[in-house]
């Protein structure tokens, strides 16, 4: 019975070791990833206005090769729109995991961490969310070109003023698509 807890650190060793400097390939460094492009935000309450507001997007992400088809990283995400002389802001910082099928050129990614909603000086909301995404990367010797399309959600957040609450069971969306450049 002692021993149970040594069962998962050994797992989670087994699966988080890293390779030998002889396994290692180039794209198994460190990369570093930042992308531009559109994202379509929305803050759904019992108050809020429902339409979907396009505005400039942009990310930036550290990532690790892990195993061959499967990349680990940091992912920082930020929208912006002004509707009414009022700009707000939806913000992401989440873990992320790429899974590159058949170690080729397209992905598919999860993630899950913290989603930020700013609207001018006084409105706000903090949540945890997830999100899902997929794209495509050219590789270009140290470089890579990728193309990608995200949906980040968060639910169950308050609404606040200030300190005083709008409003309960707030979530967020945000649909971002755009282009990219991996530094590896």
């Amino acid at each position: 019975m002692r021993n149970r807890p040594a069962v998962p650190l050994a797992l989670a060793a087994l699966v988080l070791a890293a390779p030998l400097h002889a396994q290692s390939s180039s794209n198994q460094n460190l990369s570093v990833t930042f992308g531009v492009g559109a994202a379509w935000g929305r803050v759904s309450c019992d108050v809020c206005q429902t339409a979907r507001d396009l505005g400039p997007s942009g990310f930036l992400r550290v990532s690790k090769t892990m195993r061959p088809a499967m990349r680990v990283g940091g992912e920082l995400t930020a929208w912006t729109h002004e509707v009414a002389d009022v700009r707000e802001y939806l913000g992401a910082a989440m873990g992320v995991l790429y899974i590159y099928p058949n170690d080729g050129p397209l992905y598919a990614k999860a993630g899950v961490g913290y989603v930020g909603y700013r609207a001018g000086d006084d409105l706000g909301m903090n949540a945890l969310g997830m999100q899902v995404g997929a794209g495509y990367e050219l590789q270009l010797g140290g470089l890579a070109l990728t193309n990608y399309v995200n949906l980040i959600g968060s639910s169950f957040a308050s609404l606040k003023n200030e300190s005083t609450t709008i409003a309960n069971d707030v979530g967020s969306t945000l649909i971002q698509i755009g282009v990219g450049i991996t530094l590896r």
